[in-house]
């Protein structure tokens, strides 16, 4: 693996050798290597070096999709087990949701949002940050004198600036739907997908001039053309404000 016998721990380059499976790759010559093994064999000469900090640039690139969770776990292992610090780049965000404990978003060269992956998940600070992560639909509004924010005749924001433009964000992902109460959508399109259903709806109830289309997950099957509602308690809908330099 490129080290002076000096510098080894066989101990430890046995087990790690072991660990990213790469035993039947050692009496091999680097160009006889797959591109995964190359990755993998890279991984154990960092990590079997007295390190502080590991850079990751696409680690799970040209690795089999079955090592992929097995490689995820190892590289948790060794941030958690020998307290190296990992700076992982990634543009799988599922990869980032499952193993990190903290998660900066790049755009435009600059870091757009940092935190933990429930708070990205969960309060993203700008429309871009939103639409980055969650598939869902925007929604141009003007907040009235008093400061709400109103989809037709349905409230969703009671604490805005007054009488100010903002887009509204309804993510997918939290998307709630009902029989009863809540936005009005129609369904335009239902499909199967074993025990759940993807449910494609137009917004009845929107004060944009253009009809507003988006999907959401539900366990409950709808016939087209028939009427649903977004659960406005149970569903968040983020505002963010349109300013000048957007």
């Amino acid at each position: 693996v490129g080290l002076s016998k000096e510098d080894l721990s066989h101990s430890q380059l046995d087990y790690w050798i072991q660990r990213l499976g790469v035993a039947e790759c050692m009496k091999r010559f680097p160009h006889e290597l797959s591109g995964g093994q190359q990755q993998r064999i890279a991984l154990i000469r960092s990590i079997i070096r007295d390190i502080d900090v590991l850079l990751l640039d696409e680690p799970f690139a040209n690795i089999d999709k079955e090592r992929v969770e097995d490689l995820g776990h190892c590289i948790r292992e060794i941030a958690t087990e020998h307290n190296v610090t990992i700076v992982w780049v990634t543009h799988d965000l599922d990869h980032a949701w499952r193993w990190a404990d903290e998660v900066s978003i790049l755009m435009d060269g600059c870091i757009a949002q940092s935190g933990s992956p429930q708070s990205l998940i969960h309060h993203p600070t700008s429309l871009a940050v939103a639409q980055f992560i969650h598939q869902g639909c925007v929604i141009h509004s003007q907040s009235d004198h008093q400061g709400h924010l109103c989809l037709g005749s349905t409230t969703v924001v009671d604490n805005a600036i007054p009488n100010h433009p903002y887009h509204l964000f309804i993510p997918a992902p939290f998307v709630v739907l009902n029989a009863d109460t809540g936005l009005a959508c129609r369904v335009l399109k239902c499909e199967c997908l074993g025990h759940q259903y993807l449910i494609t709806v137009e917004l009845n109830d929107s004060s944009d001039t253009s009809q507003v289309k988006m999907t959401a997950i539900s366990s409950d099957q709808w016939p087209p053309n028939s009427t649903i509602f977004i659960d406005t308690n149970l569903t968040p809908i983020w505002s963010f404000q349109i300013t000048d330099s957007l």
